[in-house]
C-alpha cells in the first residue's frame, strides 16, 4: 500500500507570501516551482498529481512537501517563506586552515622579509610556506597554496612596499614642520608680493595657486630641467621652496 502524502496546512500569511513569490518577476524559477508545489499540496493534490501538472519528478514533489511541513514549526520571524524554499545547507569539505591561521598567513604576507631574518627583498610562495612552517602556524603547506592565500584577500606580498608605506626618516618631523610652515606662511608672503612654488613630487598636495608668475629666468632654466636651483637666476618676487 503506497504511503499517504503528508498533509500541508497553510496560514493566510503563508499562502499570500507564496503567491507573491510566484507572481514576482524577479523570483528564481526553481523557487517559483517549489512554491507551486507547496500550494498544490495545501489544496489536497497528491504527489503524483503535482508531478504531472508541474512536470516534475514525484520525488521532487514529495521532497518539498515534507520539507515544508518539517520547517513549519519555526516562526516566520525567524525563517521566512522564501528562506524555507532555499536549498538545504550542504556540509562540504572541512576547511584545511582555520580562520585564525588564514589571518596569520595574511599578516605574514604584510611583513617585510627582513623582519623574519630572510635576506630577500620580496616574498615568494616558497619563502612564505617555509616561514609558516618555521613559526608553527601550519604543519604543511605548498608554495603555490601559500602564494594564493594572500591573493584571495587582495594582498600582493611581492609588492609589500606600497606608496603609503612609511619609510623611516630621522628628519621626518623636521621636514613636516618646515613644509607646514612654508604652506602656512604662503598667503602672508603673497600679500608682500612673493610667490611660493612647490617642487616636490607629492601629487596629493594641492597647489595653493596655479597662476604662472612671469619673470626673467635664464635660458638654461627653461631648457634644462636637470640643473640645480643654483644655476637659476634669481627672480624678484619669486620664492622657491624645496624639501
Amino acid at each position: 500500500m503506497p504511503k499517504q502524502a503528508t498533509q500541508v496546512i497553510l496560514s493566510e500569511k503563508e499562502q499570500e507570501e507564496l503567491r507573491q513569490i510566484i507572481r514576482r518577476h524577479r523570483s528564481e524559477q526553481q523557487i517559483v516551482l517549489r512554491a507551486q508545489i507547496v500550494l498544490a499540496a495545501a489544496q489536497g493534490s497528491s504527489n503524483a498529481r503535482i508531478a504531472r501538472d508541474l512536470r516534475v519528478n514525484v520525488d521532487t514533489a514529495r521532497l518539498w512537501r515534507d520539507r515544508w511541513v518539517a520547517l513549519q514549526g519555526i516562526e516566520l520571524s525567524s525563517l521566512s517563506v522564501a528562506e524555507r524554499l532555499q536549498d538545504a545547507p550542504r556540509p562540504g569539505a572541512k576547511p584545511t586552515f582555520s580562520e585564525e591561521q588564514r589571518c596569520q598567513i595574511a599578516a605574514l604576507a604584510c611583513e617585510a622579509p627582513q623582519q623574519a631574518g630572510r635576506p630577500i627583498s620580496q616574498w615568494t610562495g616558497r619563502e612564505i610556506a617555509d616561514e609558516l612552517k618555521v613559526r608553527g602556524i601550519v604543519s604543511e603547506i605548498s608554495p603555490r597554496h601559500a602564494a594564493r592565500r594572500p591573493e584571495k584577500r587582495g594582498l600582493q606580498p611581492h609588492r609589500f612596499r606600497y606608496w603609503l608605506t612609511e619609510v623611516p626618516d630621522p628628519k621626518r618631523e623636521e621636514k613636516i614642520v618646515e613644509g607646514c610652515e612654508v604652506y602656512a606662511s604662503a598667503p602672508q608672503r603673497a600679500k608682500q608680493g612673493e610667490r611660493t612654488i612647490s617642487l616636490d613630487e607629492l601629487t596629493g598636495v594641492q597647489a595653493l595657486e596655479r597662476n604662472i608668475l612671469i619673470c626673467r629666468c635664464s635660458l638654461a632654466m627653461c631648457s634644462d630641467a636637470s640643473l640645480s636651483t643654483s644655476d637659476m637666476e634669481p627672480c624678484p618676487g619669486l620664492s622657491i621652496s624645496m624639501w
